[in-house]
């Protein structure tokens, strides 16, 4: 759902929420300043690297096979959470009623990505980067387009990285502000993660699901971390473009801790974020036969984001319905309402990353040109 940068919808189709896939956004990032800043450092690659650099055919073949594995997982975990609604169920989803849940649903994500962009704005402030608002939306939004047909964030944060580096002729800039805006989103859906915990604990008979999230808040901070000491080791060792990249980021995030009032700022905005997301679903699952409180839907949805962000299927269709599926249950809530509530949210999506796609067709065709000849 933005449930997720893809939040139940993830600042990122999965949940947009300001963090929903934020571990690969990091290293999205992270990848982006690898490819991109040879933009800004002028560079030129490697003899060494050249020779290290698979044929086109392998990295195809490869391409292809991840790609497959992937609308595998989806339709399989898609399959699996639709046999869970009856005929009557699939007929009152595509009614009018539905129709009606699903505009105001994908107005609310669109709602969600404007947060984004100020979430944003305020951490290029930080990073000693201008951009105007108005831009920022623009790129954002084309942004969340690509997330809808990408694997996770990576590729939407990719795109608008790509952009934004070129729209004010800063590629390290543009790449390490996303990274820590993702960061800064992350970080506030582990803090709603562990606060459900007790919450969690004592509402469940049945621990394991409780056990499950505390284990991804564990590994995630580890993942967390992981980013901030391979980025040292690069500055500190390596040198060339990745060097450059990671001193950026580095310099970055001592300006963000250095920043407590813009960095406060941005992590209320991803509270409102996430907490916009949690009414969407609480509100959404209701009118459709669930009784269900915002406190249920705080204790089980930011886990649910956190792992739908997973890399594991395509805009992160199937695990959404699948992990919403089993939170619910575990709350002893209708499966199927679960399934037709993260259906709605997940069409939800698709309908508010329109004006992405809208927006990116109106980009001067030379500027979609370049941005296609980086990416092959």
């Amino acid at each position: 759902m933005v449930m997720g940068s893809r939040s139940v919808a993830g600042d990122g189709g999965t949940f947009i929420g300001g963090a929903g896939s934020s571990v690969h956004a990091i290293e999205g990032g992270a990848a982006g300043l690898n490819a991109a800043t040879g933009h800004f450092t002028g560079a030129a690659p490697t003899e060494s690297s050249r020779v290290q650099t698979p044929p086109v055919r392998t990295g195809l073949r490869n391409f292809l096979r991840s790609r497959a594995l992937r609308w595998g997982v989806t339709l399989a975990l898609l399959a699996y959470a639709i046999s869970q609604l009856s005929a009557d169920q699939i007929v009152d989803i595509a009614g009018w009623n539905s129709v009606a849940l699903l505009f105001v649903s994908s107005v609310v994500l669109v709602v969600v990505v404007g947060l984004n962009t100020v979430r944003w704005l305020l951490i290029a402030r930080i990073c000693r980067v201008q951009m105007r608002w108005r831009q920022s939306f623009q790129w954002t939004m084309i942004g969340h387009f690509f997330n809808q047909i990408f694997p996770s964030s990576v590729g939407g944060d990719v795109v608008r990285g790509m952009l934004a580096g070129r729209g004010i002729d800063d590629m390290g800039g543009a790449f390490s502000s996303i990274a820590l805006e993702r960061i800064v989103g992350f970080i506030a859906l582990l803090a709603l993660i562990a606060i459900g915990q007790p919450l969690l604990i004592a509402r469940l008979h049945d621990q394991s699901l409780s056990h499950f999230a505390l284990a991804a808040v564990l590994l995630s901070l580890g993942l967390l971390a992981a980013v901030f000491v391979v980025a040292k080791f690069v500055g500190d060792r390596r040198s060339g473009r990745l060097q450059a990249a990671a001193q950026r980021f580095a310099s970055d995030t001592r300006r963000l801790m250095a920043s407590p009032q813009l960095t406060g700022a941005a992590l209320l905005v991803s509270f409102v974020m996430h907490g916009s997301n949690l009414v969407l679903t609480a509100a959404v699952a209701n009118l459709l036969g669930a009784d269900i409180s915002l406190l249920d839907v705080l204790l089980v949805v930011p886990t649910i984001i956190l792992i739908a962000s997973l890399p594991i299927s395509i805009g992160g269709w199937g695990v959404r319905e699948a992990a919403l599926a089993v939170g619910f249950s575990a709350l002893g809530q209708p499966i199927s309402v679960a399934v037709a509530t993260s259906l709605i949210i997940g069409l939800a999506n698709l309908v508010s990353a329109l004006p992405g796609a809208i927006a990116w067709n109106w980009l001067p065709p030379a500027e979609r040109s370049s941005h296609d000849t980086r990416q092959s």
